[in-house]
């Protein structure tokens, strides 16, 4: 499963680039959105959704750099804050 911040914008580029030069997209359809995630395990508002607003709330320095490993290794950071929040609250 593709997990990003903002999904749906990032599936497009991932899926292109795996069609192109694998010749099918490992992931499919099947994506989770984190700025939606993140909405249903704290109530916030979608207004509240912001990257910077999420990653301050868990501590977390997130700098937009807009290179993919580094927009994705701060994305699964994010992801795992989120999902500790969610275990913790059982």
């Amino acid at each position: 499963m593709l997990v990003g911040f903002n999904v749906p914008f990032d599936w497009m580029f991932v899926a292109d680039y795996f069609h192109r030069y694998l010749g099918r997209d490992p992931f499919g359809h099947s994506a989770l959105d984190l700025k939606a995630f993140y909405l249903g395990v704290t109530g916030s508002s979608w207004a509240g959704t912001s990257m910077n607003f999420v990653a301050e709330g868990y501590g977390l320095s997130i700098m937009l750099t807009h290179n993919a490993l580094d927009d994705a290794r701060d994305q699964a950071a994010l992801f795992r804050a989120v999902r500790a929040e969610l275990a913790a609250r059982g």
